[in-house]
Formats: C-alpha cells, sequence, structure tokens
C-alpha cells in the first residue's frame, strides 16, 4: 500500500468535510449565518494546510499534478452529494448528481489505478 497516497486521500475527504460544513453550516443552523465571519476564520487554516499536505502526499504518491488535481476534484464530488443528501436533505440520487458521481469514481479509477 501506497501510505502516501492513502494519507492524501484522507486528507482531501477531511479537508472537503470543513470545506461542507464552512460554506453550508448557514443552512444548518442560522446562528452561523449572523456568525460567517468567525465560521470563516475558524476554517481558513485547517482548509489551507489540510488541502497544502493533501496535494504534497498525492504528488509525491501519483507523481503528477495533474493526477492529484483530478483526484482531488473527484473526492471533492463525491463528499458534497453525500454530506448535503444527508444532513441538508436534498437528494444525490436525482439522474444528473447520480451520474456525476458515477462519473466522479472513473476519474478516480483511471487516476489511481495502474
Amino acid at each position: 500500500m501506497n501510505w502516501n497516497a492513502a494519507i492524501a486521500v484522507a486528507l482531501f475527504i477531511l479537508t472537503d468535510i470543513v470545506v461542507w460544513f464552512q460554506i453550508n453550516a448557514q443552512f444548518l443552523d442560522g446562528w452561523w449565518k449572523k456568525h460567517a465571519l468567525m465560521l470563516c476564520a475558524a476554517c481558513a487554516l485547517p482548509v489551507a494546510f489540510g488541502y497544502y499536505f493533501a496535494w504534497s502526499y498525492s504528488s509525491a504518491a501519483f507523481g503528477s499534478w495533474w493526477g492529484t488535481r483530478f483526484i482531488a476534484f473527484a473526492l471533492s464530488f463525491l463528499v458534497f452529494p453525500i454530506l448535503t443528501h444527508y444532513l441538508l436533505g436534498e437528494s444525490m440520487f436525482t439522474a444528473k448528481t447520480t451520474i456525476c458521481v458515477m462519473l466522479a469514481l472513473c476519474i478516480l479509477g483511471v487516476q489511481t489505478l495502474k
């Protein structure tokens, strides 16, 4: 197992989760809408460091910046529909979203399988 790849994927997913809460917490609880500056400030460093180190580990694991970009995109597109479905109640089982999730899985497969 390539530990750089595993660490990169874990960091991308964790950072995508933080980003999801940063942009959607306002819809979960009105308190966050009134405290947007605090939310953005609290998330800024974890997001910056998360993506920075995920990118470093991914580039080392896959040897390609394009591959790293596609992996980051695909993982973000897998995290967003799942959290939006479970926490905001918007279905991820529409034709458009299902096709996009399948395409994200294809992108991951193309980039990670040798």
